[in-house]
């Protein structure tokens, strides 16, 4: 008796591995032969039509060119978008056609972007999907980003903060509560070579190196693990040794990099980052955390503000 397992209806017995799936087209394999299964990275962008957007899809079209990624594009029409609300009286009328007209302009923006990203994809040879949802940015980021392995953010300028939900809100909140992790892009994105792990020994240090290895972000190039400690060269050493044994366990090599030093630890690791050219900063909630700064720690909300390299973030 058939049984089905989401898309895939499998034909024998699941406990003893034998059997085969059809699956759609009329495609037969035996999902229990480990070599001829299959990883795929598949990238989730936001977009809201902003121009902070530019360096992640920049960034996301190189990423799903080198490593065979499915990009899925979300436009998110921000549905909290309103006007100012101190009107003379007798202007109710005036202000509910403002708010219109802005939910408007937002939902032209969003479409016109993920017309150009779609443009952008098929001209570049990358397998693209594109969506559009309504609601407030963050919680509709978190529920879309249940789909993907990964969520894209654009960095913003101070220029690009609408009247809808702040930006640095959106990404707080996202981080929060998101199942996977995000890399936030700067506008001006740069290709670069390799990857800075900042590692601090936390638990949400550890969680986003466990992140890295499941998002398949690993296979970008060169790793350093940076662990910085202000008195002790061998307390950085160890923690950094603990994050590349981790990663030797799963066939990724990366080089341990200790350091001493007194310098605030945000505006080490973004020199180390920009020194070295590094494409990625991979980072946790460096440093105490408050509420103030959303959850993302001291450290990391500095290096999410100031860095010039797209950061991977994991709370």
């Amino acid at each position: 008796m058939p049984i089905r397992t989401s898309e895939v209806v499998w034909e024998g017995n699941l406990e003893d591995g034998k059997g085969i799936g059809k699956l759609g087209s009329g495609v037969y394999s035996d999902p229990f032969k480990e070599e001829e299964m299959s990883m795929r990275c598949t990238m989730m962008i936001s977009l809201d039509g902003a121009s902070h957007t530019a360096g992640a899809i920049d960034m996301a079209l190189v990423w799903a060119k080198r490593l065979n990624a499915l990009i899925a594009a979300v436009g998110v029409m921000d549905d909290t978008i309103r006007g100012p609300d101190a009107l003379p009286m007798g202007q109710g009328e005036f202000s509910m056609e403002r708010d219109a007209k802005l939910l408007f302009d937002a939902h032209q923006r969003v479409k016109e972007a993920l017309q150009r990203i779609d443009v952008r994809c098929r001209e570049a040879g990358v397998e693209c999907r594109v969506a559009e949802v309504t609601g407030v940015p963050h919680e509709q980021i978190v529920l879309e980003a249940q789909r993907y392995d990964l969520v894209l953010l654009g960095q913003p300028t101070d220029s690009d903060f609408e009247l809808g939900e702040p930006f640095h809100k959106t990404v707080g909140s996202v981080l929060k509560s998101s199942p996977r992790p995000a890399v936030v892009v700067p506008g001006n994105y740069r290709e670069g070579s390799g990857i800075l792990i900042a590692y601090d020994g936390s638990l949400q240090a550890a969680r986003a190196l466990q992140a890295l290895i499941a998002s398949g972000l690993h296979a970008l190039g060169e790793i350093r693990v940076l662990s910085i400690d202000d008195k002790s060269s061998d307390l950085a050493a160890e923690r950094a040794g603990r994050a590349v044994e981790y990663l030797g366990f799963h066939d990724v090599t990366a080089t341990a990099q200790p350091m001493v030093s007194k310098t605030p630890v945000e505006h080490v690791i973004r020199d180390e980052a920009e020194n070295w050219g590094a494409e990625l900063v991979v980072m946790g909630a460096y440093g105490r955390a408050t509420l103030t700064e959303f959850l993302l720690g001291s450290v990391t909300s500095k290096v999410l503000k100031e860095s010039r390299t797209p950061l991977f973030l994991f709370h």
